[in-house]
């Protein structure tokens, strides 16, 4: 990605973190915004494929945090994952999903970033979830 794609992903983001600041203030709203990144994950198979184990740490990152199992993510990282989530499920992004492989590259993009903005948050938290005893 180029200079000038990297800063417009930047923008991108940043406009869709200042809505979820708004929204992770709101539990009802972050289940709504998950639900529709979950749909929307579901019937993407290129969201899957490119988003892989960290799209999923994401995703548990937020939901163990809304129902207060996980403390210790920052409100910054939050904003920042729900906002490529809020990104992720307008009907109307940068590039309409609706096109073959080149819809969800925006996507993906808007994703990464955000979570290379969250990633010492979600470190932490894949670090965590591997001390959990699962039965």
């Amino acid at each position: 990605m180029n200079k000038e794609e990297q800063e417009k992903v930047v923008k991108t983001l940043d406009s869709c973190v200042e809505k979820a600041k708004e929204i992770i203030k709101d539990p009802e709203e972050v289940k709504k915004v998950l639900a529709k990144t979950q749909t929307k994950i579901d019937n993407s198979p290129a969201l899957i494929e490119e988003g892989g184990d960290k799209l999923a740490s994401m995703l548990n990152l937020v939901k163990s945090c809304l129902i207060g199992e996980y403390t210790d993510a920052s409100e910054d990282s939050l904003a920042n994952i729900v906002g490529a989530f809020i990104y992720v499920t307008e009907e109307f992004d940068t590039v309409p999903d609706l096109i073959p492989v080149v819809g969800y590259e925006d996507d993906i993009k808007v994703l990464s970033c955000a979570a290379e903005r969250a990633s010492a948050d979600l470190e932490a938290y894949d670090k965590w979830t591997e001390g959990k005893i699962t039965v």
